[in-house]
């Protein structure tokens, strides 16, 4: 116990804890680390220490510096210390040995009550073999102890109802940029909070006025990291639209907090402010620009969207059905070559029939496997253009004819030896069965399903047609707010249109032209970007979104201008003629129809792969975007570095959301770490 007190009292009281309480190796680098405090209330500040001692004969061997690589901290914030959080300790004796201590530290807010453990943190170096200078070098790894931090809720004795999470000290104040508005005037209120505690999500105290309406609007936050303790200040903006007129007062602000060193619930408020408001604008205008115009937007409801048709049951099931009949006859055409030939559609009399009963067993025999009626078979000539016409070669054709004929001068002529010759009439049928096509048939349940389908299409549409629109009538209200320059009203009007009718473009491209004229760019890429992948051949939205001045044209951002419906439309017409000319080679195998039939398939393909992507594209599913005012960190902490930055209505591919940080990965390789407040869906509904 007395040694152990002779070593603590061998290093400086105001070292860091970490290098007070370490027992470090006296031969070898050691690597430790701790918080402080290891209990705390939810949103209270802790410090993670690290501390490498590097012993002094350790250190003149080493050759380059030893890599540090920090642990992941979840569900906790993190901030930067004063200097990057690193502090260097030479000649500190520890026991009988000398050391050089780096020390790194990181302020830390857990955010969710239980027990949560750092991971342990990676430090890597390497130390010569030998003496000599070109000695090899044997590497060395070593990790620190994980560290476990306990946090527990604040006490519900004593909270006050107003409290809504803030732990710390702070000061709440209130100021407005103008004190003699005009009835209906748009007043910005802003409320600053600014202490010392987990800054960056203090929660957004409430405003609220008898006399106006009180919309909230951005936030900022400034930290200053000067001091081991995490300090600095929020603002919260407030667009406060006064319906009265007069002299009015604005509440003062109530803040609630705990203060984690009185272990007590604080209440601090601001100073109330007045407004001299005079009339002027009319009432019921709220959000008007005076002497402001806008430009125009789309003033024609064309309704919403019923969907891709790749996505739709019927497309699918119709797009399987088109193979069908050809594959049915291919099928039944091979059945048939492979079976030897049967002479059983000639029924020829037996002995010596009469020749008119030749001539209709011979001519039965003809329509039954052409597939005719004997009304078309008026004249041997007319049978030759048909035999020509169902693939049968002219020579035989015109034997056929020949012989029909003297069929007719033996049954009608009176002379009989014209219908003599049996054997050559079954030799002359075999000939018409083998060169002829076969016989199409046209499948009727194939043909009942399609009838079925679009009548079933037919009357859902009709339904829905008939359907009450109310999507339609806040359309109308936001062009009419909007005419009327009314733009705050406009934004509500064409989101509750959008909320109606999510697959509207026309709601969607107003509530981004709205948001844009609001200021709110964020609102505006994602009304923009909304209408363009609902309906990717509006130039008009395709130049709004230029106006952005972020990247668009990436890999994560691009819209195609391709309409999904269209090259689902190609995919179907493609699909129909490849299947159509396959069935045509039931009779010619060798012509060329076969290999304009795999072209045209190929189309139909290649068309899918379109229309699948667009859609894709057009639900971006995982897709958002991000607000302006900051960068993308390597790590989930806002202590971390810098890795790229993020221009406000940019579009990123979520990788991993959670409830306080969120992966995300933009166009141009950029992938980092935001907080997920500041991530705004694009995913289409």
């Amino acid at each position: 116990m007395i040694g152990a007190l002779l070593l603590l009292l061998q290093v400086n009281a105001a070292d860091p804890a970490v290098v007070q309480r370490a027992r470090p190796d006296a031969q070898s680098i050691s690597f430790r680390a701790i918080a402080v405090p290891e209990t705390l209330t939810v949103g209270q500040q802790a410090v993670y220490q690290v501390g490498v001692f590097v012993p002094d004969e350790v250190r003149q061997r080493l050759r380059r510096n030893p890599e540090f690589v920090p642990p992941e901290l979840r569900a906790m914030l993190a901030y930067d210390l004063p200097r990057g959080g690193y502090q260097l300790l030479k000649g500190r004796t520890i026991g009988q040995t000398t050391y050089e201590i780096h020390v790194f530290q990181r302020a830390i807010f857990p955010v969710t009550a239980g027990r949560h453990v750092i991971t342990p943190a990676e430090l890597t170096y390497s130390l010569p073999l030998g003496s000599s200078f070109f000695s090899r070098e044997e590497m060395h790894t070593l990790h620190s102890e994980p560290v476990t931090v306990v946090a527990i809720d604040p006490p519900l004795a004593g909270r006050p109802p107003g409290w809504r999470g803030a732990v710390g000290r702070f000061g709440v104040s209130m100021r407005v940029d103008t004190r003699t508005p005009r009835a209906n005037d748009v007043v910005i209120v802003t409320a600053r909070v600014e202490g010392a505690g987990n800054i960056n999500l203090l929660p957004r105290p409430a405003l609220r006025v008898p006399w106006g309406t009180v919309t909230s609007s951005s936030e900022r936050v400034v930290i200053d990291t000067a001091a081991s303790e995490v300090r600095g200040a929020k603002e919260f903006d407030y667009l406060l639209t006064p319906a009265e007129s007069g002299q009015l007062v604005v509440p003062p602000l109530r803040y609630d907090f705990y203060d984690v060193q009185l272990r007590q619930y604080g209440t601090v408020e601001s100073s109330p402010e007045t407004l001299t408001v005079t009339s002027g604008v009319p009432p019921g205008a709220a959000g008007t620009l005076v002497g402001r115009t806008l430009p125009p937007v789309r003033t024609v409801w064309r309704g919403e969207r019923d969907g891709w048709w790749v996505r739709r049951p019927a497309f699918l099931l119709g797009l399987l059905l088109v193979p069908l009949p050809a594959l049915i006859t291919l099928v039944v055409s091979a059945r048939r070559q492979r079976r030897p030939l049967v002479r059983t559609g000639l029924q020829l009399p037996e002995g010596h029939a009469p020749a008119g009963d030749v001539r209709r067993a011979f001519r039965a025999a003809i329509e039954e496997r052409l597939g005719l009626r004997t009304a078309v078979m008026a004249d041997a000539d007319a049978v030759a253009r048909l035999l020509r016409q169902h693939g049968v070669t002219a020579a035989t054709a015109a034997e056929t004819a020949r012989r029909l004929a003297d069929l007719d001068r033996a049954a009608f002529g009176g002379d009989p030896a014209a219908g003599a010759n049996d054997r050559g009439l079954r030799e002359l049928f075999d000939a018409i069965e083998r060169e002829a096509r076969p016989r199409a048939r046209t499948p009727r349940a194939t043909t009942t399903v399609a009838l079925a389908l679009a009548v079933g299409i037919a009357g859902a549409t009709a339904v829905r047609a008939l359907a009450p629109d109310t999507a339609s009538d806040a359309f109308a209200r936001g062009v009419a707010a909007w005419q009327a320059l009314r733009v705050e009203l406009a934004v509500q009007s064409f989101a509750r249109a959008a909320e109606l009718a999510p697959r509207s473009s026309d709601a969607w491209a107003n509530f981004g032209e709205a948001s844009w004229a609001a200021r709110d760019t964020a609102g505006a890429a994602v009304g923009w970007q909304r209408a363009l992948r609902l309906d990717p051949l509006a130039s008009d939205v395709r130049d709004r979104l230029a106006l952005l001045g972020v990247t668009n044209d990436g890999w994560i951002a691009w819209v195609p201008p391709v309409d999904v419906d269209h090259a689902a439309l190609v995919v179907g017409l493609a699909w129909c003629v490849g299947w159509g000319l396959l069935f045509a080679t039931r009779a010619r195998p060798d012509g060329p129809w076969r290999g304009a039939a795999l072209v045209v398939l190929l189309v139909a393909g290649g068309a899918a792969v379109v229309a699948v992507e667009g859609t894709r594209r057009a639900e971006a599913q995982q897709l958002v975007v991000v607000r302006g005012g900051e960068s993308l960190r390597a790590l989930p902490a806002l202590g971390a570095e810098s890795s790229a930055p993020v221009a406000g209505g940019e579009v990123a591919q979520l990788v991993e959301r959670g409830d306080v940080w969120s992966r995300v990965t933009l166009d141009l390789g950029r992938t980092g770490w935001v907080t997920s407040e500041r991530l705004r869906p694009l995913t289409a509904h």
